[in-house]
């Protein structure tokens, strides 16, 4: 079998190969950190399907992004926090359309 060091790989590849570990565990919660920050933007499908297959499997994924983009794909609900506290929570239109936030 070849075996290949997690060194060998890309920044991105690496950020995909730790989901998949993290997806092996069998949680109902998954928190994510940022899982595109400093990934190259052909990975963002692979990421992207990964999470939806997590939700689609009932699990349910509390997910920290800045790629607004991103976001419009993947989640559901959105809410926007300011100085540690949420200061608006609703579908992802609604708060990524309002002029304040």
């Amino acid at each position: 079998m070849l075996q290949i060091p997690g060194c060998d790989f890309s920044y991105g590849e690496q950020r995909i190969m730790s989901l998949v570990r993290l997806f092996l565990g069998n949680y109902s919660l998954y928190l994510l950190d940022e899982p595109t920050a400093g990934v190259n933007p052909i990975y963002f499908n692979v990421i992207k399907e990964l999470i939806q297959q997590m939700i689609c499997n009932g699990k349910t994924v509390l997910m920290i992004e800045h790629n607004m983009h991103f976001v419009r794909e993947v989640a559901r609900e959105c809410a926007f926090m300011d100085s540690g506290k949420i200061r608006f929570q609703g579908s992802v239109e609604e708060i990524l359309e309002n002029k304040e936030v």
